[in-house]
């Protein structure tokens, strides 16, 4: 066998030994990864601060503390039926960064993004109400935001009722599955 061979050999070996390393690497990190997805979503957060903000025909969001005062008043009802000891509060009376269950509450900005649109020569008002959480638990491309489509226009009441309705989906969902 020449030396040209053999160099050429020790290298393919090189090569499928690292190849074969990187293959273990990657399986045993998989594992692990998939062990944490076992873990209850719900089991990460002890409470839940909630703040709305209200989008309206491409303008600046407002924070909306009237509306998330009355998501967390029904967020709260529904939650209690699942778990009575989990906290829910609108921000800004939720516990603040370096107290103590700080690290134990999640995030939850829930908007509500309204526009016009003429359909036909009529004047229909839409409305998305969705959210997501900082930390990344939860977001919007995971659950399907709640649309609401009609003529005149819509009411804050209705826009409670659909942002309850996404948290329902996502948040307590998640905590009934726990």
């Amino acid at each position: 066998m020449s030396k040209k061979m053999k160099e050429r050999i020790g290298k393919r070996g090189r090569v499928a030994r690292w190849s074969l390393l990187a293959l273990i690497f990657l399986s045993s990190s998989m594992g692990a990864t998939n062990a944490h997805a076992s873990t209850s979503l719900a089991s990460l957060f002890q409470s839940i601060c909630v703040s709305v903000y209200d989008l309206a025909h491409d303008r600046e969001a407002r924070l909306r503390t009237d509306l998330a005062d009355q998501v967390v008043s029904g967020v709260q009802t529904k939650i209690h039926v699942v778990e009575q000891d989990r906290s829910v509060k609108a921000d800004p009376r939720c516990i603040k960064e370096g107290q103590p269950g700080f690290e134990r509450q999640l995030l939850l900005k829930l908007s509500i993004k309204r526009q016009s649109v003429s359909i036909r020569g009529q004047e229909w008002n839409a409305a998305v109400a969705g959210g997501v959480s900082p930390d990344g638990f939860f977001q919007e491309r995971d659950y399907q935001p709640t649309l609401i489509v009609q003529r005149g226009p819509i009411s804050d009441e209705r826009v409670v009722k659909a942002l309850i309705d996404f948290v329902d989906r996502s948040v307590i969902e998640a905590v009934r599955r726990r």
